[in-house]
């Protein structure tokens, strides 16, 4: 049996996709597998918490029931799992914003593609040979 696909997902990757933006198709098939049963889905909690906080500042409130209702699982930041540590060391070696770590790092614990916008600071990760990206839009 075929090894399961599986996809971690930047915030910047599902604002794309609730605002119908450039890639948001992209996003869209992803989203339907994991729903299908056929792709998971991750999600960092630092990402879901910008996925919270950026439309309240627009006072919208829909995205993070929709990330939580689509399948797609929440990775905590926990004592106790290294996950942490790979994003403080992506983030001391790397100009990389914290939340971007995250994401990268949750994509490198789990050995899968991360979904990002057009994001050049995940390029660096992806050329030191750390991490695959499944870029959605364009620069």
């Amino acid at each position: 049996m075929a090894k399961k696909i599986a996809v971690v997902f930047d915030s910047q990757s599902l604002f794309s996709f609730f605002m119908g933006q450039e890639g948001s198709a992209e996003v869209q098939g992803l989203l339907r597998q994991i729903e299908a049963g056929t792709c998971e889905g991750y999600i960092n909690i630092v990402n879901l918490i910008e996925l919270r906080y950026v439309p309240a500042r627009a006072g919208k409130d829909f995205l993070e029931q929709s990330i939580t209702r689509s399948g797609i699982k929440i990775v905590p930041l926990v004592v106790g799992n290294v996950l942490w540590k790979i994003a403080a060391e992506l983030k001391a070696n790397y100009a990389i914003s914290l939340a971007d770590a995250c994401a990268a790092a949750t994509a490198i614990w789990f050995d899968c593609e991360l979904v990002a916008g057009a994001d050049p600071e995940f390029n660096q990760l992806q050329d030191a040979g750390l991490m695959k990206i499944l870029t959605i839009g364009k620069l």
